[in-house]
């Protein structure tokens, strides 16, 4: 068994996993804006009924 093969295979394996890793960044992204538009949203339904309050 060639030393030097198991580290070529990890390598192999890293980029295979590439889109597999967009994928996880994209969810990331949308999660993050989807919890800032639900926040906001939030904020602005109890600013506006405090104002009319």
């Amino acid at each position: 068994m060639v030393p030097f093969e198991g580290a070529a295979l990890s390598v192999g394996a890293e980029t295979e996993q590439q889109p597999a890793m967009w994928l996880y960044h994209a969810v990331l992204f949308l999660q993050f804006y989807l919890l800032a538009f639900a926040l906001g949203w939030i904020a602005g339904r109890y600013r506006s009924r405090a104002v009319t309050v």
